[in-house]
């Protein structure tokens, strides 16, 4: 386990980045253990396991801007409604369903949208509609350094810790998991 602490960085979630501060990482391994108890009495033989980081941020809100969303996951939907602010990826698009008149781009398998509408045009074929969960966080080191995580974001606690001018000082702590990558530069 590992932690380390950065002054500033950015985090692309629902397909908008904001500036983040007081940047806490804590790097550790889900450990996946196979030990024979009954016939082994040496320690137990490590196979890997699945790498999570624990987060702590902070960020400055104004007072009508959109809140983020705690314990989000992904949702595979074939109908209904959509929620409006939220990011969705179109991962099996039927042909004749519309989702250009609520955000999308285009009708295509692939195309990532925000909602600005709740009801698609046409929604009558299934089309497979996911929430995205998919994070970037980018964070400086005292050089000058970056370092880019990606990842599944879920934030598991918030709460206000100051204000001033307005603005409202949200503070974070969550998890990236999921296909965990880090890049340098």
């Amino acid at each position: 386990m590992s932690k380390n602490a950065f002054a500033r960085g950015t985090l692309t979630f629902n397909l908008v980045a904001t500036g983040i501060f007081d940047v806490s990482l804590d790097f550790t391994w889900s450990e996946h253990d196979v030990t024979d108890t009954k016939s082994t009495v040496t320690e137990s033989e490590f196979l890997g396991g699945k790498q999570v980081i624990t987060f702590t941020f902070s960020l400055w809100k104004n007072a009508g801007a959109a809140d983020l969303i705690l314990n989000r996951r992904t949702v595979a939907t074939t109908s209904g409604s959509l929620v409006v602010g939220i990011a969705y990826r179109l991962t099996d698009w039927i042909t004749a369903d519309d989702f250009t008149n609520v955000g999308a781009g285009s009708n295509a398998d692939g195309v990532e949208f925000i909602a600005t509408g709740t009801t698609p045009t046409l929604w009558s074929n299934s089309s497979i509609v996911n929430t995205m969960v998919e994070c970037t966080l980018k964070v400086e080191d005292a050089t000058g350094n970056f370092t880019t995580y990606e990842g599944d974001l879920i934030l598991l606690n918030k709460q206000i810790t100051g204000s001033i001018d307005g603005m409202t000082q949200m503070t974070y702590t969550g998890k990236i998991s999921g296909a965990l990558s880090e890049a340098q530069g």
